[in-house]
């Protein structure tokens, strides 16, 4: 049994003049929603093996922040392709994972994070509407019954969770 769960980046400071798009930071809200999200996802069980993460910068302060309130020791790489990477290429990547173990966490960006999601769930009644969006510091599991990353097949995944930091702050 493999988990993988997509991860879209924390809230971001507007570009600027100066600022590339790839070196933007959270802001203050986007790094309290990723230490609350990290809250849940440790209070959950939610416990990724591994990260792959976007090199953005914003993606990077994510990683950070989740990783840290997760308070565990887990396998880190960063990744110049996940950069607004297509639905195709993050899946690829979660493929290609190194066998450390059976949860990975997958942060990276729209529009193809909420592809990515909704092509593994929409198959399934009952997906959140807010899924086809997947708003900042979404969190989304998915369950494959598979023992190897290379086995992963979108068409089977089952959504097991999904949570945005507005759906933990109303409760």
């Amino acid at each position: 049994m493999k988990s993988l769960y997509l991860l879209r980046h924390a809230k971001t400071e507007a570009g600027g003049f100066f600022t590339q798009d790839k070196d933007r930071k959270l802001t203050d809200r986007g790094c309290s929603d990723a230490m609350l999200l990290a809250r849940h996802m440790k209070d959950k069980g939610l416990l990724p093996d591994q990260v792959l993460c976007s090199s953005a910068v914003r993606a990077q302060m994510t990683c950070d922040l989740i990783v840290e309130g997760l308070e565990r020791e887990i396998e880190v790489d960063f990744e110049d392709e996940l950069y607004l990477a297509e639905a195709a290429k993050l899946m690829a990547f979660a493929s290609g994972a190194t066998e450390t173990g059976n949860s990975l966490l997958l942060i990276a960006h729209n529009p193809g994070m909420a592809a990515l999601a909704f092509a593994m769930a929409g198959q399934n009644s009952g997906v959140p509407a807010r899924l086809t969006d997947f708003p900042t510091a979404a969190l989304a599991c998915f369950i494959f019954d598979c023992n190897y990353w290379t086995e992963l097949d979108p068409t089977t995944a089952r959504l097991t969770h999904f949570m945005t930091p507005k759906e933990l702050k109303s409760t």
